[in-house]
C-alpha cells in the first residue's frame, strides 16, 4: 500500500511539474494559461452556435444555408467521421476501433491486411491503434485496482 501511495504521489508531482514553470520574477505560471483566452473565445462561438440551433431547431443543412460564416468559423462539417465509425471497406463492416479494442495488435493487423491501400485504411488502422491503447489502459487500471484492493 505504501508503494502504491508513493507511486501515485510521484506521478502527480511529475505531471504537475510538467505543466507549470517557475519564473523568478513573477512566480509559478501555468504553461497553458496563454491559450485559455483563445479557447474561451472558440467555446463562446460554439455556445452561440449551439443556442442558435436550439432556438431555431436547425438541421445542419439549414444552419449551413442560413449561417454559413458561423459554420465556417467553428469548422463544422457534416463529413467528419468519428473514431467509432466504420469504412465501407472495413473487415466485416466493423470499424477499426473495435478490432483494436477487442483483439489488440492482432485486430490492427487484420484491419491493415484486409483493407485496400488508401486514406480509409490509414484512418481505420489509426482507429484500431486507439482502440488497442484504450483497451490496454483499461486493463492496466483494472489490474492496479485489483492489486491495490488485495493488499
Amino acid at each position: 500500500m505504501k508503494l502504491l501511495f508513493t507511486t501515485i504521489l510521484l506521478l502527480s508531482f511529475t505531471i504537475l511539474s510538467a505543466v507549470t514553470t517557475v519564473d523568478p520574477v513573477t512566480g509559478p505560471k501555468v504553461i497553458f494559461q496563454e491559450q485559455s483566452s483563445s479557447i474561451d473565445e472558440e467555446m463562446s462561438e460554439l455556445n452561440d452556435l449551439n443556442q442558435l440551433i436550439i432556438d431555431n431547431k436547425y438541421t445542419y443543412d439549414e444552419l449551413r444555408l442560413n449561417h454559413a460564416e458561423s459554420v465556417d468559423a467553428v469548422n463544422l462539417s457534416a463529413e467528419e467521421e468519428g473514431i467509432l465509425d466504420s469504412h465501407p471497406d472495413s473487415p466485416l463492416g466493423v470499424g477499426g476501433f473495435w478490432w483494436g479494442f477487442v483483439l489488440g495488435w492482432v485486430g490492427m493487423l487484420i484491419v491493415y491486411l484486409s483493407m485496400d491501400e488508401g486514406e480509409g485504411r490509414k484512418e481505420q488502422v489509426k482507429n484500431a491503434l486507439y482502440g488497442c491503447l484504450i483497451a490496454t489502459a483499461f486493463w492496466v487500471v483494472l489490474w492496479v485496482a485489483v492489486i491495490a484492493a488485495a493488499t
